[in-house]
């Protein structure tokens, strides 16, 4: 199986999915989309470089197709469609699979909730259900974050420390306030370990 960008001689079979009664009942906008209109959208998605579309190939037979939309703050939205004949064989979850497949950022998808077979297979690929404070909508959030670059965790570890080090400090000021000599003596044992340690990582430096 394979995902491939999707060309504008694919704009027929997306309408026919697109059109077709149960993914129109799992859709935002149920309504049936005309013929130009879909033509004029492919077009303009095809020069939008915030969004992506690919089909998934079956033994070059064209079973699903799925979009990724990014807004402004970095996110991406997610919609997919499978070919009504191959419903309910696992395509689903292979083409969202093989869509995540090394990509970093936050990834969203929005499902109504009677789409059972959607809600099941994003929650076996870890996706997590968000709270919604939109009343009376039958939609469920559901995000999960792609695997991150290098530095994307690095970043994380820093601001992690940044607020570790906040705490630490308070936990100094507490013991200093409630016990300021059994306070001093701790530290004074810290400092003789600190010494210790920074005499083994000099050792360690030029041990050859």
């Amino acid at each position: 199986m394979i995902l491939r960008s999707v060309n504008f001689d694919d704009w027929s079979l997306l309408l026919e999915w697109r059109n077709d009664p149960v993914t129109r009942e799992n859709s935002i906008n149920p309504e049936i989309v005309e013929e130009e209109s879909h033509k004029t959208w492919l077009l303009n998605s095809l020069k939008n470089s915030n969004r992506e579309i690919y089909i998934l190939e079956d033994n070059s037979i064209p079973v699903g197709t799925i979009r990724s939309d990014k807004n402004n703050d970095n996110k991406y939205f997610l919609s997919w469609t499978i070919s009504p004949e191959h419903r309910g064989k696992g395509y689903g979850a292979k083409m969202l699979e093989l869509f995540l497949q090394n990509r970093s950022g936050e990834y969203l998808a929005e499902i109504y909730e009677y789409n059972i077979s959607s809600i099941k297979m994003v929650e076996k690929l870890n996706f997590k259900l968000l709270s919604t404070d939109i009343p009376d909508m039958p939609l469920l959030f559901y995000k999960k974050l792609g695997k991150r670059t290098d530095l994307e965790i690095i970043d994380e570890i820093e601001e992690i420390r940044a607020k570790n080090n906040t705490h630490w400090m308070d936990a100094v000021r507490l013991c200093f306030e409630l016990d300021p000599p059994k306070a001093r003596k701790i530290f004074q044992d810290i400092k003789a370990c600190d010494a210790r340690i920074n005499e083994l990582t000099e050792e360690l430096a030029k041990n050859e």
